[in-house]
């Protein structure tokens, strides 16, 4: 037809957190099927609908918690449970919300900053490289942030800079599994390309 008059729901987002955090399950069920209906009525597949249910859901959860009205254990038994996160995923996101709480924005947020900053000053790396690969970070991935994050800081550097910082990048690849010596030639192979 041609009247692309847009489907709208009775509920909105915030609703849906709202039924959670009241511990209302039947509702918030009922509140989450009316708004994928909604959006899927008004041309978004299935899967879209969902991830944004689940996205203003977790922004809700975010700002609750930020403002203190939400615990810690709460917010990530939320994410988990009706926020369509895995366990691990909850838990880089309850990260996430500490660097809001903290800044009122993500704005500068990473999930590798604390690794970076440890594989910089060697303090704490073989705990911090746990704490990563306990929730769901393989090895490959943090080596493949070293190369990202610190290659084209390392092509900046002075040789005196390079000299201070190689010996560190080092020992985080040789505590991720990797050959020392290999990725020495790797690294100074950064200054080629």
């Amino acid at each position: 037809s041609s009247d692309s008059k847009k489907e709208t729901s009775i509920y909105t987002s915030s609703d849906y957190f709202t039924a959670i955090a009241n511990g209302d399950t039947a509702t918030a069920n009922a509140v989450k099927e009316d708004l994928i209906k909604t959006a899927i009525a008004n041309g978004k597949s299935r899967e879209e609908a969902e991830s944004s249910v689940y996205s203003s859901f977790r922004t809700a959860c975010r700002d609750a918690y930020a403002e203190g009205s939400l615990s810690r254990d709460k917010a990530m038994n939320m994410l988990v449970s009706h926020g369509g996160m895995e366990a691990n995923d909850a838990y880089w996101e309850m990260k996430r919300f500490d660097y809001y709480a903290a800044n009122g924005t993500t704005e500068g947020y990473s999930k590798y900053t604390t690794f970076h900053e440890a594989v910089r000053t060697g303090s704490n790396l073989k705990a911090v490289i746990k704490e990563y690969t306990d929730h769901g970070v393989e090895k490959k991935t943090l080596a493949s942030q070293i190369t990202s994050y610190y290659k084209p800081l390392y092509i900046q550097m002075s040789k005196s800079e390079r000299a201070g910082i190689k010996g560190y990048l080092l020992n985080a690849y040789a505590l991720l599994g990797y050959n020392r010596f290999d990725k020495s030639k790797d690294i100074d192979k950064w200054l080629e390309d």
